[in-house]
């Protein structure tokens, strides 16, 4: 049989080099995975909602709402941290301004 007849893929031979050893491995694996699926979600997110913004004569795309924009981003991120218990440092700030935000109108 030549080459040109052969039809048979041979497969690299893969093997798991990286094999996890303790329960912190494991986990800091499944949460590097999250992760990276929040990022990809974020930036899809994001994408979709920043084009629809621009369609309807929003231009938050802008130079000068750069900040703004980049808060909503990375709030949506923190956002979907929470859900997957995964720590973001927005947390803690919007803890401090939910607070102090209810704290005001009770006065």
């Amino acid at each position: 049989m030549t080459a040109e007849t052969n039809n048979v893929v041979i497969f690299p031979d893969i093997r798991r080099r990286n094999v996890l050893q303790s329960l912190e491995e494991v986990i800091s694996h499944v949460e590097e995975n999250r992760k990276e699926h929040i990022q990809y979600l974020v930036d899809d997110i994001s994408d979709y909602v920043l084009q629809r913004a621009e369609v309807e004569g929003f231009h938050v795309t802008s130079e000068e709402h750069a900040k703004s924009t980049l808060l909503f981003i990375e709030s949506m991120r923190a956002m979907l941290y929470s859900s997957a218990r995964i720590k973001h440092p927005l947390h803690k700030i919007t803890e401090q301004f939910i607070l102090a935000d209810s704290e005001k109108e009770e006065d």
